[in-house]
Order: structure tokens, then C-alpha cells, then sequence
């Protein structure tokens, strides 16, 4: 029974490590799930939400108390005909309970808590343009390893290839078919073939390595994922907009991306907090009142429960009240406050402006690679086709003795180029693909 358990544990272990294969989607998923900035983000929504909060409890009467203890080296007294009256004793006790609350502060403490709630909205924007980014380099770094590995591929299929050939190579020589020099090519290109190989390999690793760091996880867990289709759409989808690869697409893309980028949300939101900021230094204009209640007990011994020898002076008190403060003059100090929100809130403005040009620019520049992609995709499927075919007939004149060993190892390279060409194109337009949702502001 035990055995079985351990086995059973075993084999469970050995599964939690081993290779999985991962859609797009799940990947995205782990990223955000395990992304150190996306929690710093959450964090910081939860400190703007405490201290908006915070803001709002000024409103509320706040409670205190205080106790002191006085040491007098001399009494104060007075004299009435040949009676001395104290005022007080060698050791003074007091305790107090203090009861405040504000009525009217020029509507400051609603401005200031408007204020910090609009925090909270702009750091949800900026958490969103936090996770649209890594959405973006963790769709870029999948789809640099479906390449990396594509290219490894081609690599050990080329190595592959030119073994095959080196070994006709050496059968020719043999029987002295070729010279020595065709020999020597056909070897160098082999070990040549064998460093591109284990570069491809290295790339890979690195590869892999970035993706699991931008999913949270050690560099050197294995992980599959799946590949995408050969053929491309025939139209792009980003968000609600769908529509040929033409300008018509790309002037919609760019008015929808004016309404769906953080980045533009969170400019209008600062200057909307420049807004409620003139407002609180404006309550500098109005009279600020507030009451107060208070209760003290005071005596000569430390639970100042009575006042001994002096027994005209109440040891307890109470009282309440209403006090009204106002600026009536502080030398222009507040429409200097407000003029500097006002110039901010111009600077803002031409900040956002210029926010809005960039994005347009960077839709234009994602549209137009993810344009420049697709088409490219579909002249290098044919230069592969036609690169397969010419070293075909090099290799086969090659076996005839019609050619020499640098026509086919010639063959071999442009076969080796016009893959790169074509897994590139093909990667390269989803990893555009993705830029231009990231530009938009789309998941």
C-alpha cells in the first residue's frame, strides 16, 4: 500500500514539472496572475482607496483627551483684608475630553475627498496600461520563441541536408569525380551548419527563458506552446473594429483608439484633479467654522477628584461653543494658488494633445508593419517553394556531376533565407498584430 502511494506521489511530481502545452491566452493569463507590477498596481488602488477614506473622515466630529501634570515652585494667591486665597498648588493635575467637528470649510474637505476618489479611477488606468503592456511583451516573446524554435528546425534540417551531401561528397572524391578543394567546402559548410544549429538552440533557451520570466516562473521550466496557423486572416479584428487592410481600417482604428487608450484617460483625469484643486485653494475665500465641546476635571492630586484648599475654584468644567476663522487678506497669496492650477491645467491640455498624436502615430506605424507582414508572408511562401525546387535540381545536377559542390551549398542558403523569411513575415505579423492592440488600447 505504502508502495503504491509513493509511486502514485512520484508520478504526480514528475507530471507538475513536465512540459504543458499553453494556448496564447493561458500564457497571458499566468503572466498577469504572477506579475510583480500588476500587484504593485492592485496595492497602490488599495492605498489611494484607504487614503481617499481618510479624506472623507475630516468630515466626522473627532474625540480626544489629554492629561497633564504641572509642578509650580510658588503659589499664586491674592489677599482679602487679612484672609490669603491660592489659585492654584504646588502639584496641578488635569484631564481633559475634547470634542471637534468642522460645519463649513469653503468646501474644501469635499473638494479634497473628490480629489483622492478620482485617484483611484487613475491608478485603475494606470494599472490597466500596466497589464496592456505586458499583455503586448508576452505575446511578443510567445511568438518569439514559436520563431526561435521554427529556426532550429530549419537548422538541424539543413545540418541534416548537408551531411547527406557530404557523404556524396566523400563517395565522389573517392573515385575522384571532384577535387579535394569541393571536398574541403562541403565540410567547412557541414561544421559551419553545426554552430548555426547550436546558436538556433541557444536562442531558443533564451527564448523560453523570457517567456517564463514574464510569467512569474524559473527560467528553466520547459513549457510548450501552441503554434499558430500558416494562413493568415484576411482581415483585421482589433476590438470592435474589423476591416481590410486599407486606410479606411486604419483611420478607424486611430478614432477608436482616441476613446479606448488609458493613457489619454489618465491625462483628462489630471487635469481634472487641477480642477478640484483650484477649488480647495479657493476655500481660502470662504470663513471656516467648526464648534467645539470640552470637559476638564483639575486638583492637586493625580486623580483630580477635588481642588484641596481652595474651595472657590470648581475642579470640573464644561463647555461648548462655535468659532468662525477667515482670511480676509494674505496678500493675493490665494489667486496666486489658483492662477498656478489654471497655467497646470494648460500645460496638461497641450500634454494631451500631443499624447494623442503619438497614439495615432503608433497606430499608423502597427497598422502598416501588420500590412507590410502579411503581404510579405505571401511572397516569401512562393521563395520558399521556388528555393526548395532550385536546390532539389542543384542537388540532382550535383549527383550527375552536372555541378559543383558550391551550387548546392549556395542552394542550401537561399533555402535557409527564405524560410527566415517566411517564419519571420508570419511571426512577425502577430507580434505587429499585437503592438497595434497594445496601441489602441485593446486586450
Amino acid at each position: 500500500m505504502i508502495q503504491k502511494i509513493l509511486g502514485v506521489s512520484v508520478m504526480l511530481m514528475l507530471l507538475s514539472y513536465s512540459a504543458y502545452s499553453m494556448n496564447l491566452s493561458n500564457v497571458i493569463n499566468v503572466a498577469i496572475k504572477n506579475s510583480d507590477t500588476v500587484k504593485a498596481a492592485n496595492a497602490q488602488i488599495r492605498s489611494q482607496g484607504y487614503k481617499a477614506e481618510s479624506v472623507y473622515k475630516l468630515n466626522y466630529p473627532v474625540l480626544s483627551t489629554s492629561y497633564g501634570y504641572v509642578r509650580m515652585k510658588n503659589r499664586t494667591s491674592t489677599s482679602f483684608n487679612t484672609h490669603t486665597f491660592y489659585m492654584n498648588h504646588h502639584n496641578n493635575f488635569k484631564w481633559d475630553v475634547t470634542l471637534k467637528m468642522p460645519i463649513f470649510t469653503g468646501f474644501k474637505l469635499s473638494n479634497m475627498y473628490k480629489l483622492e476618489k478620482l485617484g483611484i479611477h487613475i491608478d485603475k488606468l494606470k494599472k490597466e496600461e500596466a497589464v496592456l503592456d505586458l499583455i503586448y511583451n508576452t505575446s511578443k516573446s510567445y511568438y518569439k520563441l514559436l520563431f526561435a524554435r521554427k529556426m532550429e528546425s530549419v537548422m538541424s534540417s539543413r545540418l541534416k541536408s548537408l551531411k547527406s551531401h557530404l557523404n556524396d561528397a566523400e563517395n565522389f572524391y573517392k573515385v575522384g569525380v571532384i577535387p579535394k578543394n569541393d571536398l574541403l567546402k562541403s565540410k567547412t559548410a557541414e561544421l559551419s551548419a553545426e554552430q548555426d544549429l547550436q546558436s538556433a538552440k541557444n536562442n531558443v533557451l533564451l527564448a523560453m527563458s523570457n517567456l517564463n520570466r514574464l510569467m512569474g516562473r524559473n527560467f528553466d521550466r520547459k513549457v510548450d506552446i501552441d503554434d499558430v496557423k500558416n494562413s493568415l486572416p484576411p482581415q483585421i479584428v482589433v476590438g470592435d473594429i474589423k476591416g481590410g487592410y486599407n486606410n479606411s481600417t486604419e483611420k478607424k482604428l486611430e478614432i477608436y483608439s482616441e476613446s479606448r487608450r488609458p493613457a489619454i484617460s489618465i491625462i483628462a483625469g489630471d487635469m481634472k484633479k487641477l480642477r478640484y484643486a483650484k477649488r480647495i485653494a479657493a476655500s481660502s475665500y470662504y470663513p471656516q467654522i467648526g464648534v467645539k465641546a470640552d470637559y476638564y476635571r483639575e486638583g492637586n492630586h493625580f486623580d483630580v477628584s477635588k481642588n484641596q484648599d481652595i474651595p472657590f475654584l470648581p475642579y470640573r468644567n464644561a463647555s461648548i461653543g462655535a468659532q468662525i476663522n477667515w482670511k480676509l487678506f494674505n496678500w493675493g497669496k490665494t489667486a496666486d494658488e489658483i492662477d498656478m492650477y489654471k497655467s497646470k491645467e494648460i500645460s496638461v491640455l497641450f500634454i494631451k494633445k500631443d499624447m494623442e498624436k503619438k497614439i495615432a502615430l503608433g497606430v499608423r506605424r502597427a497598422f502598416l508593419n501588420t500590412k507590410l507582414a502579411y503581404e510579405n508572408k505571401k511572397v516569401s511562401a512562393a521563395e520558399v517553394a521556388q528555393a526548395e525546387e532550385n536546390l532539389r535540381i542543384t542537388d540532382l545536377r550535383y549527383k550527375n556531376g552536372i555541378t559543383t559542390s558550391t551550387e548546392v551549398l549556395d542552394a542550401e542558403g537561399y533555402l535557409v533565407t527564405a524560410k527566415a523569411h517566411y517564419y519571420g513575415s508570419l511571426y512577425d505579423y502577430f507580434i505587429n498584430l499585437s503592438l497595434l492592440k497594445r496601441q489602441v488600447g485593446v486586450r
